[in-house]
């Protein structure tokens, strides 16, 4: 129980202690007709997310004066991600299943290994609902 404790909490630290950063993301939009149809293709940029405004800044006013290009309109949104659910076992062993070609025993002993080296959490059951009057704290109190 102890590699499943120790991955709780270090994931409960990060989450306290996670501190939001406005960051940027360029894409560009090119619409073209021709032959009456209309074509639209979507470039990004090659850094995801950048955090530095004077660096975005700068490539957007590239944007600009580029031949043939112009900013049209610029979008500020703030948006919540949240993170994913943790994967049963039965959806890690097809997902393993599907994308590498891992048999369900092959999953489960690397599976074990990564639990045993405290970096995943390692559901001994596949419980991952609750009704709503279900005591969480008194049974974990009980753990």
């Amino acid at each position: 129980q102890l590699p499943t404790l120790g991955f709780i909490v270090r994931r409960y630290l990060e989450k306290i202690n996670f501190v939001s950063r406005d960051h940027w993301k360029l894409q560009l939009e090119h619409h073209l007709s021709a032959r009456s149809k209309s074509y639209s293709v979507i470039f990004t940029w090659n850094k995801t997310h950048v955090f530095n405004y004077t660096e975005a800044h700068r490539a957007l006013l590239s944007c600009d004066v580029s031949r043939g290009a112009r900013v049209e309109h610029v979008l500020r949104k703030q948006i919540k991600k949240y993170s994913p659910l943790p994967l049963s076992t039965v959806e890690l062993q097809k997902r393993a299943s599907k994308w590498f070609r891992f048999s369900g025993k092959r999953t489960m002993d690397a599976a074990e290994r990564l639990y045993q080296r405290g970096l995943i959490s390692y559901p001994r059951t596949d419980t991952d609902r609750f009704p709503s009057s279900f005591n969480h704290k008194a049974t974990i109190g009980i753990q």
